[in-house]
């Protein structure tokens, strides 16, 4: 009888010992959080990939059709983040952008691009959250830009420069919603990100939705799953189109009579984030976006006449993108690859070539 209440006791106490320790996990909790420190200098390399495939009817042109089946698209670029500033509510960096390749089959390379021998410098603010704000863009042109002004001759007289990143990259931006909540997570919390209707860029854009998991917690890396699913479908656009003026186009008028366009995604990936040093260590992502869209337009010539213009496109791109910490850069080997701005009439010495210093992540 003795032996038996021993082993009871013995027992409980057991399962005591258990119930704490799994308690004691479960309550334990990590702030996931940007943290930028001013002067320094992250390098990151920035690769994506994928294949485009399309089928354009009475585009980029009223009659011309444009097709392509299984393009291979490729990007490959360092970044590097100056932190220019650094405070509990946001980090401001100067991101000096080195574009290495830029290809779409064979309709756009580099070197015609007007991407080639240039360091596009962005500005921006990044929340703890990892939202961005306040972002400026120069000397990026958009790619393939000079073919969209003339498609879109009437842009520049509706304020629209489509054909500058200033332009488009506040309005892509302004669709992602901050990556990381405001208060602590445990292993296997899941948490969702959007931007309100009231903070998008403009009204006509899709809301993106992210949701997000922690899977695990290693060495202080945390490991994050992410997904974002969606579609869109821009019908509703056709009562605001129908009270626009009509817009012009060279010698012409254009108006627009009806727009259909629906927009599938389905993009997943992983991200390793080391939590004391509030930075990104490396980000991969996968998915696939299906476009479906025409529309009805008519030009209205000169000498009153009409030519209606019933443009159509499908499209299929699949990508997968991979983002990587290579290490934090000296001051003087970043000078030497982007020499600072000089007073006119003087020469600088920077080259193409630096020595990294790359610090141990803690």
């Amino acid at each position: 009888m003795m032996r038996r209440k021993g082993i009871v006791v013995l027992l409980t106490f057991c399962v005591a010992i258990m119930v704490f320790a799994v308690g004691a996990t479960a309550q334990e909790t990590i702030k996931i959080a940007i943290k930028g420190k001013t002067g320094q200098i992250l390098h990151y390399e920035v690769e994506m990939g994928g294949t485009l495939s399309f089928d354009l009817k009475s585009l980029p042109l009223p009659n011309s059709n444009m097709t392509g089946e299984n393009l291979m698209a490729e990007i490959s670029a360092d970044a590097y983040f100056d932190t220019i500033d650094a405070t509990e509510d946001y980090t401001s960096y100067e991101m000096r952008l080195m574009m290495k390749k830029l290809v779409l089959g064979g309709l756009l390379q580099l070197p015609d691009s007007g991407m080639s021998g240039k360091t596009p410098t962005v500005d921006m603010d990044i929340t703890p959250q990892g939202a961005i704000e306040n972002i400026q863009v120069s000397d990026m042109a958009m790619p393939g830009g000079d073919m969209l002004k003339g498609m879109l001759p009437g842009m520049d007289d509706m304020g629209l420069d489509l054909t500058s990143m200033d332009t488009i990259m506040p309005m892509i931006t302004g669709l992602l919603p901050p990556m990381f909540p405001t208060g602590p997570v445990a292993i296997g919390d899941k948490w969702a990100q959007k931007i309100s209707k009231e903070d998008m860029p403009m009204p006509i854009f899709p809301v993106l939705e992210f949701r997000y998991k922690l899977e695990s917690i290693e060495d202080g890396v945390a490991k994050i799953k992410f997904r974002t699913k969606g579609d869109y479908d821009a019908g509703f656009l056709n009562n605001f189109l129908a009270m626009l003026p009509e817009i012009p186009m060279g010698e012409d008028q254009m108006s627009i009579d009806k727009v259909d366009l629906v927009v599938n995604w389905d993009i997943s990936g992983i991200m390793h984030f080391v939590i004391a040093d509030g930075l990104i260590m490396d980000m991969k992502t996968e998915g696939v976006v299906d476009i479906k869209g025409g529309g009805s337009l008519t030009f209205t010539h000169p000498d009153g006449s009409t030519e209606p213009w019933n443009p159509a496109l499908t499209a299929n791109l699949k990508l997968n993108t991979n983002m990587n910490y290579l290490g934090e850069v000296d001051r003087a080997a970043f000078e030497e690859l982007f020499p600072p701005m000089l007073p006119e009439g003087e020469e600088g010495t920077g080259n193409n070539s630096a020595t990294e210093t790359v610090k141990d992540i803690k």
